[in-house]
């Protein structure tokens, strides 16, 4: 698989206390902070997109889509 290029940036403020957490989590991962949270939002945004699917019945969820009541 091909490496993709970084192109754009998100930028967004937090609270001290949120930062020191974050950078304790990804410091234990052996990951900067910058790669730590785009792991933790890739990792969110693909389980996200996957219960959508299951929830609409569309590939790319893990289970099937529960059957609707008559």
């Amino acid at each position: 698989m091909a490496e993709r290029t970084r192109d754009t940036q998100i930028g967004f403020r937090v609270t001290s206390e949120l930062k020191k957490r974050l950078e304790k989590l990804a410091e234990a991962d052996n990951r900067p902070l910058s790669n730590y949270l785009e792991h933790v939002l890739k990792a969110h945004a693909d389980a996200a997109t996957a219960a959508k699917n299951v929830l609409q019945g569309q590939p790319g969820g893990t289970r099937e889509a529960p059957k609707s009541r008559k």
